[in-house]
């Protein structure tokens, strides 16, 4: 049914993607990246359509009939400023940036010293492989 957005959505995150963001990574030495950056792209983009969507269903009811009405503006431009931040994947995205190498060093200095983390495979090594279901 919303088969058509989704593809939409594909379509748009793969073209900004190409056009734009994956030469910049390629200039910047950032190739890395580009699957994450691919990813929050998208996170971007639904959070961008569900503004839009907002805006469009609720900026028209709250004009027909208010739910408050405000003398001072200033505290909806907060409302608008943290749902933009919030749904645009800012957050996350700064969060990424501040915690990614925090990680990458201290799992570096972990292996460094000869620790290799477990995976879940070594943890619980026979979790849902050739198990038989019972008669």
């Amino acid at each position: 049914m919303i088969d058509w957005l989704l593809r939409g959505i594909a379509e748009v995150q793969g073209a900004i993607f190409e056009h734009a963001l994956q030469p910049a990574l390629f200039d910047l030495g950032l190739m890395d990246w580009s699957e994450d950056l691919f990813d929050g792209l998208e996170f971007a983009l639904f959070g961008a359509l569900e503004i839009i969507l907002a805006y469009l269903i609720f900026r028209p009811l709250e004009l027909w009939r208010p739910v408050e009405r405000w003398d001072d503006r200033r505290a909806v431009r907060t409302d608008v400023v943290y749902s933009l931040v919030a749904r645009l994947g800012i957050v996350p995205a700064i969060l990424f940036l501040l915690l990614t190498p925090i990680a990458a060093t201290i799992d570096g200095t972990m292996r460094f010293q000869g620790y290799i983390p477990p995976t879940i495979e070594q943890l619980i090594p026979h979790c849902g492989r050739g198990r038989s279901s019972p008669s």
